[in-house]
């Protein structure tokens, strides 16, 4: 089983992933070359943002890719990254959204510009909207979120049923609190996927596992990488249960 990366902009022409095919096609090749089995395609879904027929051009651009991958050995799969706004509600009311593999994971970012703490309430509160309404939140790169990572707010997603998402860029790449950041969540067994929020080959953001595991090794077992890069990505693809990695016991 390879690496599964859930979080990555893949599809082209549709947002501010890959522009065109080419571009799609370098990526995939690259993932490939680090040992990527599965992905998941996330375009930014942003409420309020949208072109009224927007959804069925994603849907359009993920087959496309999604056919253009099987050249590579990838499965590709459909996928959205919802952005945390006002207008959230409504998108998630008119079903506006790709979850993960059409499974009940919803891959979803808050604002990284706005302050978090001065927004935290209004985050819990759709968070909520997104559980009752019948979606477990997948949380986008959470390190970015914070200045100091807010641990007890981790936690409390965590025992939420959440599930937290890294980007293994910030390992290696990201600024210092990014990596700070981080080295917390797993030094804690605070996350539950690591995936790479991958744009383009022409800058950081693009899947450099075989980078990312050198960093990730410094903190993880061997069975904690796999369970990070593969098995739980792969949970989440099927609609599973993913595993808890807390230290100290399950959360």
């Amino acid at each position: 089983m390879g690496i599964a990366d859930i979080h990555g902009h893949y599809a082209f022409g549709i947002d501010d992933g890959a522009k065109t095919i080419e571009d799609t096609k370098k990526l995939l090749k690259y993932a490939k070359e680090n040992g990527v089995s599965h992905i998941a395609m996330t375009p930014h879904i942003k409420p309020g943002k949208m072109d009224d027929d927007f959804m069925s051009e994603y849907y359009k651009a993920m087959k496309e890719t999604s056919q253009i991958a099987k050249d590579y050995g990838i499965q590709a799969l459909v996928g959205s990254e919802l952005l945390l706004n006002d207008l959230t509600y409504d998108y998630l009311k008119n079903k506006q959204f790709y979850s993960l593999n059409n499974t009940k994971y919803l891959l979803v970012e808050c604002d990284i510009n706005k302050d978090f703490e001065d927004t935290k309430q209004f985050y819990l509160d759709l968070l909520y909207e997104i559980e009752i309404s019948g979606y477990t939140p997948v949380i986008a790169h959470v390190e970015r979120y914070f200045k100091e990572i807010d641990l007890e707010i981790i936690k409390h997603w965590i025992h939420l049923g959440y599930v937290i998402q890294m980007n293994i860029q910030s390992l290696y790449d990201g600024s210092a609190s990014e990596k700070k950041n981080a080295i917390t969540l797993l030094k804690h067994g605070y996350v539950h996927i690591l995936a790479s929020d991958s744009h383009s080959v022409n800058n950081f953001r693009k899947p450099s596992f075989n980078k990312g595991i050198k960093e990730l090794s410094k903190y993880c077992s061997k069975e904690e990488i796999k369970t990070l890069l593969k098995e739980n990505p792969i949970h989440i693809l099927k609609g599973e249960k993913v595993k808890s990695l807390v230290k100290g016991g399950n959360s």
